[in-house]
């Protein structure tokens, strides 16, 4: 949509302002922040409406009374315009703007404004908040039309303003007048052409029909809006001829055709003139041409050429037009030609007189000039006596033989208060004035004829008062009396007497020593006090070489430097240093200041000097030069990051060290934000710094990190200090940034190792405890369980003993990322050592959940482990604990899941347990039995009991097991289920397996020499023995021994296929010892590990033996192991052997051994060593 903003105004500099479009921010204030955003353009402190909406805005002068309104305008906002004006003016304003709407346009008035009573029919309210109202056009179409204004009266062609009450109309009048209108529009817009009504100018007053595409608003904010400008630029020439032959050739009406314009019809412009009184106006239409077949005479239609015609009838136009003007300009030409030869009749007569008047006025001229000359030269003198007066700083008055004043200057008006009514008159000395002198008085008084002089002192000023006489050659006679005032004179002197005195006071007081020294005479002519006290009183005698006494006292390596430049005469100026020896033999540096004094001719007649002590301040330079280099020393550390930053945190400056630590150039460091390369979490801790230095507090050193321009992180230790700029441009931060990545490493790996496991990499004890704390905290405030869950692998010690630490620490490694992949994200694993992991369930919505778990856990356990080459299987026990009902603190937590654990041991292994108050018991016991076998051991309370072993079918006793038996001083005899475990999770069973070897090898010495080689003692080898170097040595130390035993091992032990262990095993054999596969069947047996590594016997275990002789599986398994044992080549024990039936189905598969209840129970040796004795003597 094309549109177009009017503005109007009477004032030309608005005017000329809102075509210019640039306002101060005053100005346009009260405008929303948005509009200022959008339409205009910010230029300093200047707003500027932009270019595209200043091209749609036309503004001009007119005068919304007086001048004729706009045609056709959409929206009219005359704000706070009809508050100036009343009555009749005001409806007659808002006559011509209803006249200048479209129909159903806008009308918007300021909030004082309203309309009245008369106009109100023609509006019809849009928002009377607002003040907004729309053209009414019934309203309009019988409104008048608006008066033409002050150039354009009505005169009749339009009728006035309707009165306030309209007539009232008949309702037949009405309907006639009604229809008569409608008539008269439908037949102008049916049948008459586009017509518009001007003035004299071309200024449009009114237009009849639709004019799109025939006028149009002119383009730019100072075009004139007249008929000419409106129309198409192709017309504009036509128009204006027509416009002309009308207002010229006098001619009635016109008709012109047009050209015509690309895709439009051809149009003809029929214009006439119509004459109103005193004024002409122009009514112009825009008519189609004839249609084809006719041209509305009948003629035929034009032929092919009718262009060309068109084109010769405006030229034809023209060229009558041109004619008739120049028939005009003859006329005029005439009668100028008529006129010119009256003027030249009154030239000649006038050229008569003239030269009589000449030659009186020669004759005159010569008197004048002489006249003139005569006075010139008086006035010459005059002058030149006034100004001699005038200058003379000298009050002077001239009087006449008789006292009378003649004349005086302007010193004696201001000074004697003199006025020019004076002259003339006898001259009077009135002390009111001036304190005239006594005898300057008396003198005149007498008639004296000479001269007198004399001076006047006051307090405040001094005079000298002047009486000469003079004479002309004509005989006359007078005095002049002359004041000279000599107060600033008598005032300078006292200022120059007061300044030398300030002058040498100041002298005195400067740290220099002030000299002044005459080159011609080569001698000084002043020397200050400071002179003296440094080289002793000034010479006033010459000595050479003549320059000062402080001359000697110069280093005789600088003195010829300072004597020639003081002897070169081409340098005004100079400044130097040097060292001197004073009066008590110490060295100072004297910094020399020296001018020349020359006269007029150039000659040097003094040379004033300066010596100042610069002693402190070379010491001072010397200090800076040595700070500088230690600090230029520090900057160039390659160690040390230094950036200097201004007060807002902006780089300035930086080293080497600092663009290296940053991957960034020197140029990109310089212009940036320091904070800019602080990384976001730390930038709150810097600022908090910034901010405290700043402040003038110093603050701590900041350990941060920053990002390099590739993104990596730098820790660093920041260190703050402020500097003065030495431009003076305020207070500049200095930024030490100190390599710290070595430190925080360390920190953290102290950190890691303080709170990870080594191994696994999982929290370890210290970093549970604190996360259960945590939790424990959370849970008393928001009322949640907290679960902890202690998890122990079964059998994870034989896997370490005898594997190896390498294989159980892989295990362990294993175990972790198991558990760990099994619990929730928020849960926590962590590992207390050795296989004790601890898991913390925070959140769980039920002891289900928390049982899911642990299943979970289990049931990653029971999956073989593959290390290596080696499969390993083992499981584990799980505890729990809840808070708070198992416990508040998080050593109850840590305890009661732990005897969960054990009671889950306990229990069978492989599963898990709740704590529950009934384990408290057991696990008190579990302590004291710990407890008691370190006593057991110190205190000698194990015991070995010996079970015989008897040979079928001979049934005699060829050996026996040996068993642990403990005998506690309370609880008695303790059989070694009740301990054994324990011993073995404690570790104590080392130390009680070392013993019952040795003492093992010693009964089985005895026994052999009692009952012969052949007889063997079987004793069983944990294995948490194997690696231990006690095994080692008890195979050193009781050597002898192993021909007579048998060492028994269980499953786990024969297929961890450890190297040492096997080695070990190996030894023994060699050495004599039986090597016995203990509880064979009811572990992991693998067959292929018995025929890799042999064994000499199988033990089958009491499970088995115990359902032999009532015909179930176990038999047939019974059988099998023995046929198994038949074919490695090993013998066969069988244990548990407790009844006849049991000893009965063993008999018929003899040979083998067998043990157990129905032979006999284990017993100490000295009943063991009856129980053999007895046995052989029956059986020999």
């Amino acid at each position: 949509m094309d549109w177009v903003v009017l503005g109007s105004d009477v004032s030309d500099p608005a005017l000329e302002q809102a075509r210019n479009g640039a306002f101060d921010e005053d100005s346009v204030h009260g405008l929303p922040p948005a509009w200022r955003e959008r339409y205009f353009t910010r230029i300093g402190h200047t707003l500027r409406v932009q270019q595209e909406l200043r091209r749609r805005c036309v503004f001009a002068h007119h005068d919304v009374v007086q001048d004729l309104p706009f045609m056709r305008m959409d929206l009219v906002a005359c704000r706070n315009v009809l508050i100036y004006f009343k009555g009749q003016a005001k409806d007659e304003v808002l006559s011509r703007l209803h006249y200048a709407l479209v129909p159903d346009g806008l009308l918007m008035l300021g909030r004082s404004e309203g309309l009245s009573c008369r106009v109100h029919p023609w509006f019809q309210a849009v928002s009377v908040q607002e003040h907004l109202w729309r053209k009414r056009s019934d309203a309009g179409a019988r409104q008048p039309l608006p008066g033409l204004g002050r150039r354009h009266p009505r005169r009749g062609m339009v009728a006035p303003l309707p009165p306030a009450t309209p007539p009232q109309l008949r309702p037949v009048d009405r309907l006639e007048n009604d229809l008569r209108e409608r008539l008269l529009s439908y037949l102008i817009g049916r049948y008459a052409a586009p017509t518009v009504l001007v003035d004299r100018e071309g200024h449009p007053l009114h237009v009849v029909g639709p004019m799109e595409g025939l006028m149009h608003w002119p383009a730019g904010p100072t075009a004139e809006l007249t008929l000419p400008n409106l129309v198409p630029a192709a017309w504009r020439r036509d128009v204006q001829l027509a416009q002309h032959r009308l207002l010229i050739t006098q001619e009635a009406a016109v008709r012109v055709p047009l050209p015509p314009i690309a895709e439009r019809p051809a149009y003809v412009l029929e214009a006439a003139r119509l004459d109103q009184g005193q004024d002409t106006y122009l009514i112009v239409s825009f008519g189609r041409p004839p249609s084809a077949d006719t041209d509305g005479s009948g003629r035929p239609p034009p032929a092919p050429d009718e262009p060309h015609g068109l084109h010769e009838e405006r030229l034809q136009s023209l060229i009558e037009a041109l004619e008739h003007s120049q028939r005009q300009l003859q006329q005029v030409n005439e009668a100028l030609s008529v006129t010119s030869e009256e003027l030249e009749a009154a030239n000649e007569e006038l050229e008569a007189s003239n030269e009589e008047l000449e030659a009186s006025n020669e004759e005159l001229r010569t008197l004048n000039e002489e006249l003139d000359r005569s006075l010139r030269e008086q006035q010459q003198l005059n002058d030149l006596l006034h100004a001699v007066q005038e200058s003379a700083g000298t009050a002077l008055a001239v009087l006449d033989h008789e006292r009378r004043l003649l004349r005086y200057n302007r010193p004696a008006q201001d000074m004697l208060v003199l006025r020019e009514a004076q002259l003339g008159l006898p001259w009077t000395f009135d002390d009111r004035h001036f304190p005239w002198p006594g005898e300057l008085v008396e003198h005149v008084a007498k008639g004296a004829p000479g001269p007198w002089q004399g001076q006047i002192e006051l307090a405040q000023a001094r005079y000298l008062v002047q009486l000469v006489p003079w004479q002309t050659h004509d005989a006359r006679t007078g005095y002049v009396l002359s004041v000279t005032d000599l107060t600033e004179l008598q005032s300078a002197e006292k200022a120059r007497l007061e300044l030398q005195t300030r002058l040498s006071a100041l002298t005195e007081a400067l740290h220099e020593a002030v000299l002044l020294f005459d080159p011609r005479n080569e001698r000084l002519i002043y020397a200050s006090h400071r002179y003296q006290d440094w080289f002793g009183p000034a010479d006033a005698t010459p000595t050479p070489p003549k320059l000062g006494a402080w001359i000697d006292a110069i280093a005789s390596d600088e003195r010829a430097r300072v004597i020639d430049r003081w002897r070169d005469g081409t340098v005004p100026q100079w400044t130097q240093r040097y060292r001197v020896q004073t009066r008590d033999g110490g060295w100072r540096h004297l910094q020399e200041r020296a001018s020349r004094i020359t006269a007029s001719d150039g000659e040097t007649t003094l040379i004033a000097a300066s010596l100042l002590d610069v002693t402190e301040m070379v010491q001072l330079e010397q200090r800076e030069r040595s700070a500088h280099a230690r600090l230029q020393a520090v900057w160039d550390n390659p160690s040390v990051g230094i950036a200097v930053c201004d007060g807002s945190g902006v780089v300035i400056e930086c080293n080497g060290a600092l663009t290296l630590r940053l991957g960034a150039t020197d140029a990109e460091l310089r212009g940036t934000r320091w904070i800019d390369w602080v990384d976001v979490d730390d930038r709150g801790s810097m600022q908090v710094q910034w901010r405290s230095l700043l402040s003038g507090r110093s603050p701590p050193p900041l350990e941060q990190r920053l990002h390099t321009r590739e993104g990596a992180q730098r820790w660093t230790r920041q260190h703050l200090s402020l500097a003065r700029s030495a431009l003076g441009t305020g207070d500049l931060v200095v930024v030490l940034l100190e390599n710290i990545e070595e430190a925080k490493l360390r920190e953290q790996t102290i950190f890691r190792q303080a709170n990870y496991d080594a191994l696994t990499g999982l929290p370890n004890r210290s970093l549970y405890r604190d996360r259960l704390e945590q939790a424990l905290l959370r849970a008393q405030r928001d009322g949640h369980p907290v679960y902890v869950m202690f998890c122990d692998l079964d059998g994870f010690k034989e896997v370490n003993d005898v594997h190896g630490h390498e294989m159980g620490d892989a295990v362990l490694v294993e175990t972790a990322s198991r558990i760990r992949r099994t619990l929730r994200p928020n849960d926590t694993i962590a590992r207390f050592g050795g296989d004790e992991f601890v898991m913390l369930i925070d959140g769980a919505e039920s002891p289900l959940v928390v049982e899911r778990i642990a299943d979970t856990v289990l049931q990653s356990l029971r999956q073989p482990f593959h290390v290596g080459d080696q499969t390993l299987r083992l499981s584990g026990s799980v505890g729990i604990a809840a808070h708070p009902s198992d416990g508040e603190t998080p050593e109850e937590l840590l305890r009661m899941a732990d005897t969960a654990m054990y009671a889950a041991k306990n229990g069978g292994r492989d599963r898990m347990r709740f704590y529950s108050p009934q384990m408290e018991s057991r696990t008190r016991r579990l302590a004291e039995t710990k407890a008691g076998l370190e006593q057991a051991l110190a205190q000698g309370q194990f015991e070995l009991h010996y079970q015989p072993m008897v040979t079928l079918p001979q049934r005699q006793v060829r050996g026996a097991e040996v068993l642990l038996r403990w005998r506690h001083p309370e609880r008695g005899l303790v059989s070694p289920a009740e301990f054994i475990g324990v011993a073995e999770s404690s570790g104590q069973i080392r130390r009680i397996g070392a013993w019952v070897l040795r003492e093992t090898a010693r009964a089985a010495l005895e026994a052999a020499a009692r009952w012969g080689d052949d007889f063997r003692l079987s004793v069983n080898v944990s294995a948490t023995q194997f690696g231990d170097s006690a095994l080692r040595e008890w195979l050193d130390e009781h050597g002898a021994a192993l021909p007579h035993l048998t060492i028994e091992v269980t499953e786990s032990v024969w297929m961890a296929d450890s190297p040492s262990t096997l080695s070990w095993l190996q030894r023994v054999r060699e050495r004599g010892a039986l090597v016995a596969l203990d509880d064979f069947g009811t572990g992991y047996s693998s067959l292929a590990y018995l025929l890799r590594t042999p064994v000499d016997e199988l033990k089958i275990d009491k499970r088995f033996t115990d359902h032999v002789g009532t015909g179930g599986p176990s038999e047939r398994i019974v059988t099998a192991v023995l046929e198994i044992a038949a074919a490695l080549n090993a013998r066969v024990v069988v244990e548990g052997v407790e009844t006849a039936a049991q000893l009965a189905f063993l008999e018929p598969h003899a040979p083998l051994d067998v043990q157990g209840f129905h032979f006999a129970r284990p017993m100490p040796w000295e009943a063991f060593a009856r129980f053999v004795d007895a046995s052989q003597a029956a059986n020999p």
